[in-house]
Formats: structure tokens, sequence, C-alpha cells
């Protein structure tokens, strides 16, 4: 079966609150396929079927409910219970994540300021993720933080220079 570990990312949604920020199939939920344990994520999680049937019992996740065409929108507290993979997970606010606030979704271009995701003082994403050898090498503080910058450290920079 494919495995989908993913670790210390952030997962946003801003704007409409009931966009997802996460759509995932529920057959990878309960086959544990896939693992997004030391993540963060400001939105609601999607589950669907592969074939899109309505199979998903909402009995099983507290305050879900199904929109036609998409699929079942679970609150994370009853995503995390369910899943049994998420005990490192943590829930952040995108509008007080970081220092600066992120431009609307339509306005993102491919090349955006440096310092644009840098995490704001107090964050519940800093010291949150876990160690991923050679990726958050040289971390400060108790643990690595969320997203792809370290929290008082210069934005790195990538590419040619």
């Amino acid at each position: 079966p494919r495995r989908c570990i993913s670790r210390n990312n952030l997962y946003l949604i801003q704007e409409a609150a009931d966009l997802p920020a996460v759509n995932i199939h529920a057959e990878d939920v309960t086959n544990h396929t896939v693992n997004m344990d030391y993540d963060g994520i400001g939105g609601v999680f999607v589950m669907n079927d592969r074939n899109g049937a309505r199979t998903i019992d909402p009995a099983m996740y507290p305050g879900s409910h199904y929109e036609r065409g998409i699929g079942l929108y679970v609150p994370i507290d009853s995503f995390r219970k369910v899943a049994g993979t998420l005990a490192h997970y943590t829930v952040v606010d995108p509008a007080n994540l970081f220092q600066r606030a992120l431009p609307a979704m339509h306005d993102w271009r491919v090349e955006t300021p440096r310092d644009l995701m840098l995490l704001r003082e107090g964050s519940n994403a800093i010291d949150a993720g876990t160690v991923v050898p050679t990726i958050t090498d040289g971390f400060a503080g108790k643990a690595p933080d969320l997203g792809a910058h370290e929290f008082g450290r210069p934005a790195p920079h990538y590419g040619p220079r």
C-alpha cells in the first residue's frame, strides 16, 4: 500500500472557513497509509471515498457534515481521535501565525518575499515539530518549528545566488 508521511508542515486555509486545508480519503485514515503527525493545520479536513460514495459514517466524527459532491467536513479534534496517528498534531490560527499577514490566496505569486512566512513570536508552531535528519539540522529551541522557517533565524536562500 502507498504511504504518505508528513512532518513539520503547515496546512493552512484562509478567507472562507469552510474550505478544506486537507482533503483525504477515508481509506487512508482507516488503513493508516497517511500519517500527518507533527504537522500543523489551520482549517478543516475533508474526507471522501475513492469511489465517490457516501459510505463514511458521520457519527464517527462528531461535529462533521456532508457537503454534496465534496465529502465529509471533519473538525480537527474528531479526526484526531479516530485516526489515532495525530498525537502530536498542532492546531494553528493562520491569522496569528506569521509576522506578516499572508496575501489573499488569489494574490499569490511564484516569487514571494523571502520573509513572508516567518513565524510570529509566541506562535504555537514554534518548537512543535520533530527532528527529521538532514532537514531540521541546526534548529533552535527544544524541537524544530513547524513550517519552512525556524523562528529567530533568517529565511534560508535556496537556488542560485
